[in-house]
């Protein structure tokens, strides 16, 4: 017998490397995990090439083993278990035999050998960041990330790291999502930038916690690590330059909005449902101490939303993609937004009130 161990172990340990497997792979070893069993501790490595995770979790066995197992199925077996069943597993020639009190299922296995990991070279810069700020930084970033952008760079975060603080930049070039997170204070002369791939975000916010743990983060020049309690990714990061952020965050808004965040959400929700389904617009009108939203759509549906709030400037008309706006207001925590115009042509600042840590942009929509 190679081990024995609790279904929840076994099942917390494989769950967090299996997001990044995919299901069609070219070489059909990147279709399954890799055991290394031995020290009295069972890792297992998870990786499309691009990213890997490693987990780990203690065991009692004296036994040294290494092998490849698939994936879904392993997992998808572990799931359908009792939560308090003993798994035991064995292996022999390249069959995986895993054994509960009641039930045995038998997988093929492929060489540990054959596995490929990603090797990082030397790191030139390392740091430590509490999980739960980093756990921040990406959540309520990441939905600004470019998906299969042919501006490659956009496919991803920003980290910007400074003396004393992490950045997280995301854009797709309509919208701009920044946080800025405290981290252990070094001597950083100029500020370093790298480009951290969306899968790599992904994952991460996945497996982040909200704890005071410190993460360890290291850089080389073509990687990043991220070192959690019981979790370690390596990612290559996206070859390229990131542009100019700070050129698109407007600057000299000389109106600033007050909005209770929920009030303003239930009526975006509400008039998202007439929006035109491939452009999703909503107007927002501002007049003295009202905010009237509209949605109409090509059917000449029409949705209208009105809400008291304090306004006292000019009146104004500005277009957004509704989504966007939900997006913002689906991760910000504080009671109330406040939102920086201009005229209906350049595009809102939005922040949380008493709180300009986190900052997103939205360009208008004409409507």
């Amino acid at each position: 017998m190679l081990l024995s161990i609790t279904k929840k172990k076994l099942f917390d340990v494989t769950q967090q490397v299996s997001g990044v497997i995919e299901k069609r792979q070219t070489l059909p070893i990147l279709s399954n995990m890799l055991f290394e069993i031995g020290q009295g501790r069972l890792s297992v490595v998870g990786t499309d090439m691009e990213i890997e995770v490693r987990a780990a979790t203690e065991i009692d066995t004296d036994t040294e083993e290494a092998f490849t197992v698939g994936a879904r199925k392993f997992i998808d077996i572990i799931k359908l278990i009792d939560d308090d069943a003993s798994i035991e597993l064995e292996l022999k020639d390249d069959r995986l035999k895993l054994k509960t009190p009641s039930s045995k299922f038998v997988l093929g296995t492929l060489p540990a050998n054959g596995y490929p990991q990603i090797e990082a070279s030397a790191a030139n810069h390392n740091f430590k960041i509490k999980e739960s700020a980093l756990k921040n930084l990406v959540r309520f970033t990441q939905f600004a990330m470019a998906q299969q952008d042919v501006r490659y760079y956009l496919n991803g975060m920003l980290f910007e790291i400074s003396s004393n603080s992490l950045r997280g930049v995301a854009t797709d070039g309509h919208r701009l999502a920044m946080a800025d997170k405290e981290k252990d204070k070094q001597i950083i002369e100029n500020l370093l930038q790298v480009i951290v791939p969306r899968k790599t975000i992904l994952e991460l916010n996945r497996l982040l916690t909200f704890s005071d743990y410190e993460v360890g983060i290291e850089l080389s020049s073509n990687h990043i690590s991220f070192y959690l309690p019981s979790v370690s990714i390596t990612s290559k990061l996206v070859d390229g330059r990131y542009p100019d952020y700070l050129r698109v965050i407007p600057a000299d808004l000389d109106k600033a909005i007050t909005l209770n965040r929920q009030d303003l959400r239930n009526s975006l929700q509400r008039a998202s449902v007439l929006s035109n389904e491939k452009f999703k617009g909503v107007l927002f009108q501002f007049t003295e101490n009202h905010l009237t939203i509209s949605a109409h759509n090509p059917e000449h549906e029409t949705a209208e939303e009105t809400l008291d709030i304090e306004y006292s400037f000019d009146d104004l008309s500005i277009g957004f993609n509704v989504l966007y706006l939900l997006d913002i207001l689906s991760v910000v925590e504080a009671d109330n937004i406040v939102m920086n115009l201009s005229d209906s042509n350049t595009s809102a600042l939005i922040h949380a009130e008493l709180d300009e840590e986190t900052k997103y942009v939205i360009m208008p929509m004409r409507l």
